[in-house]
C-alpha cells in the first residue's frame, strides 16, 4: 500500500499543470490595445483624420466630471467609463453640446473583417441620467468615407440600432455593448471607402469587348 500511495504522489506531481485564463487575459487576448490605425478599408488613418476621430489623448475624467454636476450618477459614469477605456483604449472621454453639456466618448472601434482589423470610428453620448437611459451611439464617416446604405443596425445618419441597447437596463454593461457592436460590424461594416466604390464602379461602367465566337 505504501509502495502504491508514493507512486500515485509521483503521478500527480508529473501532471502539467492547468492553464488559467482570467476575464483580463481573454480581453487583451481578443482586444488588444495596439492595432495597426486603420480607419478604412487598407488605407490608414493620416494625421488629420486621427484628429477628427478623436484619438489623441483629451481631458483626464476628473476635469470633465466636473462640468457635469447635473449628473445624476457620476460614479457610475466615472466606473464604466474607466473599464470601457481599459479595452478600446483608442475612445476618448470629452463633454460637448448635445440637449446640453454631454459626456461622450469620441474615437475608434477594431473590427476584424475578412482576416483583417479596421477601425471604425464612433461616437458614444451618455446623458446626464446615464445608465438609467440608454448610450447614443453613431458612426462617424471621415470625408472618405460613406455609411453603408441599407444597413441593418445603421440608419443613414450614422445613428446605431442594436438589440442591446434596445434592452439597456441599469445594470447593463457600456463595454459589453461596445463588444456587441465590434461583432455585429465584422459581419457587416458599416462604413466603406469612397475611393475603392468609385473605381469599382468605373470597372463596371467599362465597356468590355465582345467574346469571340
Amino acid at each position: 500500500v505504501i509502495i502504491f500511495s508514493c507512486r500515485f504522489l509521483i503521478f500527480l506531481l508529473l501532471l502539467p499543470l492547468p492553464l488559467k485564463f482570467s476575464s483580463a487575459s481573454y480581453r487583451q487576448q481578443s482586444f488588444p490595445s495596439k492595432f495597426p490605425q486603420w480607419g478604412r478599408c487598407g488605407v490608414p488613418l493620416n494625421r488629420a483624420e486621427k484628429r477628427r476621430s478623436g484619438m489623441p489623448s483629451g481631458p483626464n475624467m476628473a476635469s470633465l466630471v466636473e462640468q457635469l454636476p447635473h449628473y445624476v450618477d457620476r460614479h457610475r459614469l466615472v466606473a464604466d467609463v474607466t473599464e470601457l477605456k481599459s479595452i478600446f483604449p483608442a475612445l476618448k472621454p470629452s463633454v460637448a453640446s448635445h440637449e446640453g453639456l454631454t459626456f461622450c466618448l469620441v474615437g475608434t472601434i477594431p473590427v476584424m473583417y475578412l482576416d483583417s482589423t479596421y477601425h471604425i470610428p464612433i461616437k458614444i453620448w451618455l446623458g446626464k441620467t446615464y445608465p438609467s437611459v440608454y448610450p447614443e451611439v453613431y458612426v462617424q464617416p471621415t470625408p472618405t468615407m460613406f455609411i453603408a446604405p441599407n444597413h441593418k443596425a445603421v440608419d443613414r445618419s450614422g445613428r446605431v440600432y442594436h438589440p442591446y441597447i434596445s434592452a439597456w437596463s441599469p445594470s447593463s454593461s457600456l463595454t459589453t455593448l461596445v463588444i456587441e457592436l465590434c461583432s455585429t460590424f465584422s459581419h457587416e461594416p458599416p462604413l466603406y471607402d469612397k475611393s475603392a466604390a468609385q473605381q469599382q464602379q468605373q470597372q463596371q461602367a467599362t465597356p468590355q469587348p465582345p467574346a469571340r465566337g
